[in-house]
This record gives C-alpha cells, structure tokens and sequence, in this order.
C-alpha cells in the first residue's frame, strides 16, 4: 500500500549556517515517531546517517547543495510518500522564507508545500489552461 508521488518542480533552500539545526530537527522526529511506532526503528527512518544531506537521502530525497555548502535544491528520488508533511514540518524553521516543492500525486491530485517562515503550509493546486475554449 501508500501512496505515490512525483515531484513537478521546487524552489528550496536550506543555508549552510542553518543545517545541522536542521538535522538535529530530523532525528528528534525520528525518536519521536519511532517511540509512537515501534516497528518503524528497524532499520531507523534516517538509517545511520550522520549530515542533514544523508538523512534526507534515507527519506528518499536528494538535496543539491552549492559551493558554500547551502542546500539549494531538494529533489523526490521517487516511491511512496513517507511522513513527509510530519518531517518537512519539524525542519520548517530552518528552510528559507518562500521556498517551495510541488508534488503530484498517483491520481492527478496537485499540492505545493510552502515554508513561510514559521511552518510548512500545504496548498493545493490545479492546472489552469487560460484561453483554452470549454
């Protein structure tokens, strides 16, 4: 079971500066779902990993970082979604202002997740032909 998902495009940025806040952010989401449900600690959601670059890698993300170390892209490797709104969440505070992912889902359904400063808000969208005769 689950469900997939594709991404369909992403505007993110974590800085340098704001990563191992982040990643400190992933593993008390993960002591915290694990404790909520056991079965999930074998093998632990961000495995072994020791960056905010390999867990994210472990949920099934890749992100791109620059020459300064920022993450300046995080991009779906695909599969199912896994918690994503529980740990986008928890690292929330520490993405930039505006960033986004845009995702699709297995049944055409279209969302963003939005970080606005404080949170990461879920809108959901549609796909608009302007002009186009009804």
């Amino acid at each position: 079971m689950g469900y997939y998902m594709e991404q369909i495009g992403q505007d993110f940025t974590i800085l340098a500066e704001n990563k191992s806040k982040a990643f400190e952010a992933l593993k008390r989401w993960e002591q915290e779902v694990t404790k909520e449900l056991p079965a999930l600690s074998c093998p632990p959601p961000l495995g072994e990993a020791s960056t905010l670059e390999e867990a994210m890698d472990e949920l099934n993300w890749e992100a791109e970082t620059d020459d300064h170390g920022n993450i300046v892209g995080l991009w779906f490797k695909g599969g199912k979604l896994y918690e994503e709104d529980a740990w986008l969440g928890k690292i929330s505070a520490m993405v930039q202002p505006r960033s986004k992912i845009k995702m699709q889902g297995e049944d055409g359904y279209i969302w963003c997740w939005y970080f606005d400063g404080k949170g990461c808000v879920t809108y959901d969208g549609t796909i608009v032909f302007p002009g186009m005769p009804k």
